[in-house]
């Protein structure tokens, strides 16, 4: 039996959350970014900020293999 409806759109419901995601995580990461080069140690000393950067990335990467 051939289903056509699921070959069109079967990630697709996953590119838009991604892309809000990503702009989300991009902007906290920069933001995050300029509070820690002003104030040396005040974002670091509460959490890394390194996986706010990896999943903007991932996302990211999501959104664009997905399309």
């Amino acid at each position: 039996m051939n289903f056509p409806f699921f070959k069109h759109h079967r990630f697709h419901f996953l590119v838009e959350p991604a892309r809000v995601v990503f702009r989300v995580s991009i902007v906290t990461s920069f933001l995050l970014l300029a509070v820690e080069y002003l104030l040396p140690g005040f974002v670091a000393n509460w959490f890394n900020p390194l996986w706010v950067l990896l999943l903007a990335a991932g996302s990211g990467i999501l959104s664009q293999v997905s399309e």
